[in-house]
């Protein structure tokens, strides 16, 4: 996993600075066996961005795990990390 500080383009006010992050994850619903491959692309003490070619749905409750997990890498200078296993809620997603 690689994380820099992600620059923000657009004028999108959030609450935690996000960090650009490359990493292959794989996530399924809470509580399914099928999981999906996906890529981490920023992430902040507040929130992960991935892409997927499987469609999430909004408001669901996701297990996202890495892939080839390298933990000496996981960390920003800002001690932000990409953790092994999520349990997350989808608060936004968009479809591309």
């Amino acid at each position: 996993m690689i994380a820099i500080k992600a620059e923000i383009e657009d004028k999108e006010k959030r609450q935690n600075e996000r960090y650009k992050c490359a990493a292959t994850i794989k996530w399924s619903y809470f509580n399914r066996r099928d999981f999906h491959i996906a890529e981490v692309k920023n992430l902040s003490t507040g929130g992960l961005y991935f892409v997927s070619s499987h469609p999430v749905l909004p408001a669901s409750t996701l297990v996202i795990r890495t892939k080839n997990f390298n933990p000496h890498n996981s960390k920003t200078k800002n001690n932000i990390f990409l953790r092994t296993i999520y349990v997350a809620d989808i608060k936004w997603c968009q479809e591309y």
